[in-house]
């Protein structure tokens, strides 16, 4: 068999490798992309989503200020009217109140910075994970794209923990603020 003879079957050969190999990349690229909008979609909903519930958590703190403000009020009159021991006890619940206050504002403030970051770090987490998928354990796609979408729901559910946390961190504050102010108001009586 001659050079030539071979020469042209190799040719054919070697061009078909490369067109399937080319199609099964652009086949795997196309998965990935597909992937990469699924979870893009996924961090937008659930962004929008601690968005929502980080609002009704702003609403709850100001519901907690106005009402802490009327009773600072209604306790700074009770403080002229008494000095003694109801003034004291008095001055020590309106310490609390705004220590609890403003602890838990600094709280809400650090949330709300981590919810407004949460969609740039968790793409950011989910694209070094990716690549840690892939090039040391060889997962295919679909595995891939479990373990994503796995990690996104374990983040988000994290962030939306530490929302109820927060709420209610916010109404035990008000209930025992508002307990705590009709005591000392019916021992005024």
């Amino acid at each position: 068999m001659s050079w030539s003879r071979l020469a042209i079957p190799m040719a054919v050969g070697y061009g078909a490798q490369k067109v399937t190999a080319m199609l099964i990349n652009k086949f795997r690229e196309r998965k990935k992309e597909k992937t990469r909008k699924l979870l893009e979609c996924k961090i937008n909903e659930a962004f929008q989503e601690l968005k929502g519930k980080m609002k009704a958590l702003q609403e709850y703190l100001q519901k907690l200020q106005e009402c802490r403000q009327k009773e600072h009020q209604l306790l700074r009159a009770y403080l002229e009217e008494n000095q003694g021991k109801e003034g004291n006890l008095a001055r020590v619940l309106l310490s609390r109140m705004e220590n609890g206050v403003q602890t838990l504002s600094q709280r809400i403030q650090t949330l709300q910075n981590d919810v407004q970051e949460w969609p740039e770090t968790t793409k950011y987490e989910l694209e070094l994970l990716r690549a840690d998928l892939e090039m040391n354990q060889g997962k295919k796609e679909e595995e891939i794209s479990r373990a994503l979408v796995s990690r996104m729901t374990w983040k988000f559910q994290q962030l939306f923990q530490r929302i109820g946390s927060l709420e209610k961190d916010l109404q035990k504050l008000l209930k025992s603020s508002q307990h705590e102010f009709q005591l000392l108001r019916a021992g005024q009586k």
